[in-house]
């Protein structure tokens, strides 16, 4: 039999296209072999695939914005830093999952992110939202007016409050804390 479905569904899976990963390597990992486990991992995997790494960001601590938990060792270990690195490469779209599949076992990664990027590193356009304009400049008005407000009050207005008005500011505030 004769498979009729070469048309694009087959060619977008042949044609390689490029993705980037970035990753947390867990803190356990000594200094010096970091650089050798990352290979391990995530490089060598990609280049047995065919793929060509079109650049790297080699590993640096960081410190985390949360602890992240991972098990190890049937215990769940904790994490509040961890080396973050990244790597853009390109590959067959067919071989993408198995690339998933090693680095997600993988006992060295704390944490992953695998997306399909561009080769060249520009951002592609925001598609200007209907009417994004229209608040944008009525903010601005906005503003405009609301500085002239602020700026017609001088600083003898502020400092001339009356003291009953002060006594009641102060016992609100008071019942406010209080309760």
């Amino acid at each position: 039999m004769v498979d009729t479905n070469t048309t694009e569904d087959n060619l977008d899976l042949k044609d390689p296209k490029v993705y980037e990963i970035g990753y947390l390597l867990v803190p356990l990992v000594p200094e010096a072999d970091k650089l050798s486990i990352v290979d391990e991992v995530i490089t060598s995997n990609i280049k047995s695939k065919g793929g060509v790494v079109i650049t790297d960001m080699a590993p640096e601590m960081r410190k985390l914005e949360y602890t992240i938990r991972k098990m190890m060792n049937n215990k769940y270990a904790k994490f509040s830093d961890a080396y973050f690195g990244a790597i853009k490469f390109e590959l067959n779209p067919a071989d993408v999952a198995s690339i998933n599949e090693v680095v997600k076992k993988s006992d060295h990664i704390l944490r992953y992110i695998l997306i399909e990027s561009s080769r060249n590193n520009e951002a592609k356009p925001a598609k200007q939202v209907e009417g994004v304009k229209k608040i944008a400049s009525k903010t601005k008005t906005e503003s405009k007016s609301a500085s002239t407000t602020t700026e017609s009050v001088s600083a003898d207005d502020v400092k001339s409050v009356d003291p009953e008005s002060k006594k009641v500011i102060d016992k609100e505030i008071e019942d406010l804390l209080t309760s």
